[in-house]
């Protein structure tokens, strides 16, 4: 490693990183679809706990920072190229991103799961609810392991930083578009 600020090509670190920065935009697209579904299909919206604010604001919150967050980190993650050394800098970015989203995420489940114990819109519970809590059940679990992997992984390169120059998220995006534009015209 050059001065503590790159991983090499073939540091085992890097599979768990990867693992864990492409699970957590997996758990968030998962997330994504679930509260989606749960706001805008009439069947489920209607019977679910959290339909009414203050839970229903989290939710409508979530639907646009979740995916705006995902996005950014997408970028930075596509100038993770396995043939080169990795930027520490930017990995610790990508990891800190992605713990943001787990936070969102985790944040949201709990306010639903408040609304399930304060029984919020219980004069429109019926089967369906059940489904929706059920639902609900699947996405905590995913988000809490996405979390317990992210963890894992951000301490490997908790030790890494160096106090070099880290990267920004203009510089990755121009950086990311200089990448795939040269694709373009080959």
């Amino acid at each position: 490693m050059e001065g503590g600020s790159k991983l090499e090509v073939g540091d085992s670190r890097r599979r768990q990183l990867s693992v864990a920065a492409f699970g957590t935009l997996a758990v968030a697209a998962i997330f994504l679809v679930f509260a989606l579904a749960v706001k805008q299909v009439r069947v489920l919206d209607h019977h679910a706990p959290w339909r009414d604010d203050p839970y229903d604001a989290v939710v409508s919150f979530v639907v646009f920072f979740v995916p705006l967050t995902a996005a950014l980190g997408i970028v930075r993650i596509s100038l993770w190229r396995s043939n080169r050394p990795l930027a520490v800098a930017r990995v610790t970015s990508v990891m800190r991103g992605g713990r943001v989203l787990i936070g969102t995420m985790l944040l949201t489940v709990l306010s639903d799961w408040t609304s399930v114990a304060l029984q919020a819109n219980h004069a429109h519970w019926n089967g369906t609810t059940e489904s929706d809590i059920a639902l609900l059940a699947a996405v905590t679990l995913l988000v809490i392991a996405a979390g317990a992997v992210h963890l894992r992984a951000s301490r490997l390169v908790h030790d890494l930083r160096d106090g070099s120059q880290r990267t920004d998220w203009f510089s990755d995006l121009v950086a990311a578009v200089e990448l795939h534009a040269g694709r373009l015209v080959r």
